[in-house]
This record gives structure tokens, sequence and C-alpha cells, in this order.
């Protein structure tokens, strides 16, 4: 699976994951609740991050984890970053 800025292109199927489609129109990939991969698993996963990708996983709850912006994100994905920050902190308040 390629993650990019603007795409989410599969190269596998797995129950285990889907595809959020966030209110800004990023699509990004999400991994089973009780999972959280780091970059190393991504890798032994076959997920590609790339230029500009911002990835969400997900963990207990369905609560989001930020894993970063790679190096030269461009202005509209910082601005996703700080929308889902946002979003973050308000989910962790409710729970």
């Amino acid at each position: 699976m390629i993650i990019g800025a603007n795409t989410v292109q599969p190269v596998q199927q797995d129950q285990r994951r889907g595809v959020l489609k966030l209110s800004c129109g990023v699509e990004t990939m999400a991994v089973g609740q009780e999972r959280m991969l780091d970059q190393q698993s991504a890798i032994q996963h076959r997920l590609s991050v790339g230029r500009n990708a911002l990835p969400i996983l997900l963990r207990r709850k369905e609560v989001p984890l930020i894993w970063g912006l790679v190096q030269g994100a461009d202005d509209h994905v910082n601005r996703i970053q700080c929308d889902l920050i946002t979003d973050l902190q308000t989910k962790k308040a409710r729970h």
C-alpha cells in the first residue's frame, strides 16, 4: 500500500486494514484497533510512506495516533496535521 498526501493505493487485501477518508478529502490508512505500527513494522507489512504522507494509525477506542509528517511536507499537509491534533485532543477529552 502506498500512502501519500492525496492517494492510497492498495497492494494487497488485509481484513485488519481499512481506509479512512478525512473531512479534508485526504485518504489515509487505518490499522486494526489493537495494533500500532512503527516504521519498521510498516515496512514488514508492505506499506510505503511517500513524500508528504500523513499516516493515521488506529489503537484502542479508535483514537487516531499521528505517525508524523515526512520531511518536506507542504503547508496543506501541515494544516491537516493541525486539524488532526485538535481532533485527537477532542477524542481524548471524551474518554
